[in-house]
């Protein structure tokens, strides 16, 4: 717990897919099953511990939303679904064969039963990162909420609002992605740069406003 906490607030040790990454990984899932888990893994960024608490009663379909417990006392709320996240879960409920309203898991383990844990996550993603060509130091299943939060940055969503997306108390924890994207960086120097400009251009001016009142003086 303590090593996943580090690695979820230094930028130094953070991980995350490009988008190509995320589209190669999902398009190698052939499990329907898997690719529910995994797409609205990396929509909502959920934790591996957050997957398994998920319940059938947590879609609201009607809605196209679902209703998601973060942990790590974070808050409690419903989420809009992307139409990716809706087709895939519909396509689980088909096979699954779902009592809306019920408190069983969404996501039941190879037994049927249970949730799906946290190790069995972190092996699928092994499983289907080396299928998607993806590097070994990618290949854990916390990547997807890294890649999740790196992407709406990059989207240029604003931080406060990734930061209730994702299910932070704090804006602290949010801010470290700002950190790794590279899209943020470049933005900001841009944003430094036009700046700088601007004040330069206005003291230029001004040099040229006193030259011609002492040019006018003299």
């Amino acid at each position: 717990m303590r090593r996943q906490e580090t690695a979820e607030y230094r930028s130094d040790t953070i991980r995350y897919h490009t988008i190509d990454e995320i589209k190669r990984l999902l398009k190698t899932i052939d499990s329907i099953r898997d690719r529910a888990i995994f797409t609205v893994a990396y929509y909502h960024g959920l934790r591996a511990s957050e997957v398994g608490l998920l319940r059938e009663m947590d879609v609201i379909k009607d809605a196209g939303q679902i209703h998601i417990r973060r942990m790590k006392r974070g808050k409690i709320r419903s989420y809009e679904m992307s139409p990716d996240e809706i087709k895939a879960i519909n396509d689980w409920c088909k096979i699954r064969g779902m009592n809306w309203g019920d408190e069983t898991p969404l996501f039941v383990s190879k037994h049927g039963i249970n949730a799906i844990g946290r190790r069995q996550l972190d092996r699928l993603m092994k499983v289907y990162g080396e299928k998607a060509g993806i590097p070994s130091d990618k290949c854990y299943f916390h990547t997807l909420r890294h890649s999740c939060a790196v992407h709406m940055i990059e989207a240029d969503i604003p931080v406060l609002k990734v930061r209730d997306w994702l299910g932070h108390r704090s804006l602290q924890s949010t801010l470290v992605y700002t950190q790794v994207s590279d899209k943020a960086i470049s933005d900001a120097a841009t944003q430094f740069h036009e700046y700088v400009g601007a004040k330069k251009k206005e003291k230029d001016k001004e040099k040229v406003v006193i030259k011609w009142k002492r040019d006018k003086k003299g």
